[in-house]
């Protein structure tokens, strides 16, 4: 998780929230976290994940949501093959204006690609 960086080389700012998901299709651990490049936390906010088996050796780290809000606090579940990403939006900005919403997202594969649910909710 330490060696988070975008595509221009920067590293992350910070890494917020850490859970972990196993798959027991795959038979691996999914760990993600949200983190940013930008000078605070929230905002551009990205969830972010890499896999292991043992809990020793970790797969590079990936973007795991990338939604056109900030987002924070995910957590996963799976339920009948869908994969339910519960997160938080948390915006904040001359342009949009502060909003903070509990959303779902839902996919048919753990890495996504996830497609957000309308709405929010809370």
């Amino acid at each position: 998780m330490k060696d988070v960086g975008n595509e221009e080389g920067a590293l992350a700012r910070n890494i917020w929230a850490p859970e972990w998901f196993y798959d027991e299709k795959t038979k691996e651990y999914m760990l993600f976290w949200s983190s940013s490049f930008e000078d605070a936390g929230w905002k551009k906010s990205r969830l972010w994940y890499c896999k292991t088996r043992d809990w020793k050796t970790f797969t590079p780290a990936q973007p795991l949501f990338e939604p056109s809000y900030s987002v924070i606090d995910g957590t996963l579940l799976e339920h009948d093959g869908t994969y339910y990403l519960f997160h938080k939006e948390e915006e904040f900005g001359e342009k949009t204006g502060e909003r903070r919403a509990i959303r779902v997202a839902t996919s048919q594969n753990v890495e996504g690609p996830y497609r957000i649910i309308e709405g929010h909710l809370n």
